[in-house]
């Protein structure tokens, strides 16, 4: 048997020339199977709509037994399907209830469009961030058949839940995106909304897991079988499968067959029960669930389905196709809210106001040019990149590295935490400390609303002192003094306040 490398290695070589043979729609790395057995062999699989003996077919368009020593195996299904309009799965149990608080798993509509199922509420990486929804792109389509999903909707569309209404609304498009890598979108949420970072019959959120094929074969190796996972959608609620592939990639098409897409590293799964047929992971209305691993932690997003047909045994299913969630929340530029306890209310803020956050300005000064998304990453690059430039820049570089993620989740995830943080101007302070690299000749404000800018920081750091670990308690107290003094301060002014080395 190849090695762990040699195996992936294997697959991109002969990818391109497997995928351009005749009725040839998929390949990915999964297991093997044996009539209606799972193997514990990881192979290269190809998909295909259907089997034939080799004898039907001319040499030049067979699949070899094995590739570099890799073993294949030739699977018949329909090409990958973007879950949009009833299908005919004999679990259907559509879900139209009104869900508010509102959490994961539930029915969404946008105006206009089809329905489909939220994943969960997610922030963005923006600053300050924002409480969204998120889905497949395709959900939030305009509700023709013409052309790719989702071609007729525009951002600012309202969405609703269950369905779309006036009495239903509680947000608007903001943006999504279908690629090779990812079918998603996010959709605001307006201010006052609640919600649970859980997913409905499944609970509490735990984080995400990125699954790959060294996973999938430890889990065999160890005795632990095939990998489990969950998902609850808005037309056939709770449903239980196993990740049978990774890396899979080919082309899907829309449930009119009028447009195909490209897809990669997408995960196949086979629905709990395939071996004895008549039974779907996902159905139409589904699309947009979050699938969900045994330690409650989301591997992907849900956003399609194929047909499987055993040949030698005439078994038919419907398996379920998902982006890998740390695709999805990279392009989309989202990260999720979870592990606080279960039952947990979060409450949409009002917006901060950026006039009014200015207000307090010894000088007047233009207000910060509009950023695109890619725009406001590369300036978050270029101050880091600055930052490290300097010696003790570096420094406190480190802290910043060491302790984001635990920040991150306090603010997520802790209610005092949150609130003390908006109250104290966190959102404003960051705001104002990235965008001084757009203004070089701009100074921080001396104030933030009624607090100085040191007795902001000051606060903040309590905040987080009172909850955080003991390094990050300690860490605190060697760089408070010296954020507390950046008010009224210049982008140059800033750097060389940083020229100052931690103790």
């Amino acid at each position: 048997m190849p090695s762990r490398k040699d195996l992936g290695e294997v697959k991109n070589r002969c990818k391109e020339e497997i995928l351009r043979l005749p009725g040839v729609h998929g390949i990915a790395i999964g297991f093997k199977m044996k009539g209606n057995a799972l193997l514990p062999t990881l192979c290269i699989q190809v998909y295909v709509r259907h089997k034939r003996p080799n004898a039907e077919i001319p040499r030049e368009e067979q699949i070899p037994a094995e590739i570099d020593g890799v073993p294949t195996d030739v699977i018949a299904s329909g090409p990958v399907e973007t879950l949009l309009d009833d299908e005919d799965c004999p679990n259907i149990n559509q879900d139209t209830n009104s869900y508010r608080p509102l959490r994961g798993g539930v029915q969404i509509q946008a105006r206009g469009g089809g329905k489909g199922t939220l994943a969960c509420v997610v922030r963005t990486r923006e600053t300050p961030p924002r409480d969204v929804m998120l889905t497949n792109e395709h959900v939030l389509y305009s509700g023709t058949a013409t052309g790719p999903s989702c071609s007729g909707c525009t951002a600012g569309s309202a969405v609703g839940q269950p369905t779309w209404s006036s009495s239903n609304k509680l947000g608007n498009i903001l943006k999504g995106k279908t690629s090779a890598l990812v079918d998603g979108a996010i959709s605001s949420l307006d201010p006052g909304t609640q919600w649970q970072a859980e997913i409905e019959d499944i609970g509490v959120i735990a984080g995400t897991e990125h699954v790959t094929w060294e996973i999938l074969e430890d889990r065999v190796m160890n005795g632990a079988g095939l990998y489990p996972v969950k998902k609850r959608g808005a037309k056939t609620r709770l449903s239980e499968g196993v990740i049978t592939a990774v890396n899979f990639e080919g082309t899907s098409t829309d449930v009119w067959g009028t447009h195909r897409q490209r897809f990669e590293q997408q995960i196949m799964i086979f629905p709990v029960g395939y071996e004895t047929g008549n039974v779907c992971f996902s159905a139409r209305g589904d699309s947009g669930s979050a699938v969900v691993n045994e330690d409650n932690k989301i591997v992907g997003l849900l956003f399609g389905s194929n047909g499987i047909t055993n040949t030698s045994t005439s078994v038919e299913y419907r398996a379920g196709v998902a982006c890998p969630i740390t695709n999805v929340l990279n392009e989309l530029q989202v990260d999720l809210v979870f592990g606080q306890p279960a039952g947990h209310i979060f409450t949409v803020p009002e917006p901060v106001s950026e006039s009014v956050a200015l207000a307090s300005e010894a000088v007047p000064s233009p207000a910060p040019a509009s950023m695109t998304e890619e725009e406001h990453v590369l300036l978050r690059e270029r101050v880091q990149n600055d930052i490290a430039q300097i010696e003790g820049g570096r420094a406190y570089l480190s802290l910043f590295k060491i302790h984001e993620n635990e920040v991150r989740v306090l603010v997520n995830t802790n209610k005092k935490v949150a609130a003390l943080w908006r109250k104290h101007g966190g959102p404003v302070l960051l705001h104002h400390l990235i965008r001084a690299a757009q203004f070089p000749g701009r100074s921080l404000p001396q104030a933030i609303g009624k607090q100085s800018w040191r007795e902001s920081v000051h606060k903040i750091s309590e905040t987080f002192q009172k909850h955080g670990s003991e390094r990050l308690r300690q860490d605190i107290d060697r760089a408070r003094d010296l954020f507390a003094s950046l008010g009224g301060r210049t982008y140059p002014q800033i750097l060389e306040r940083l020229e100052t080395v931690l103790a």
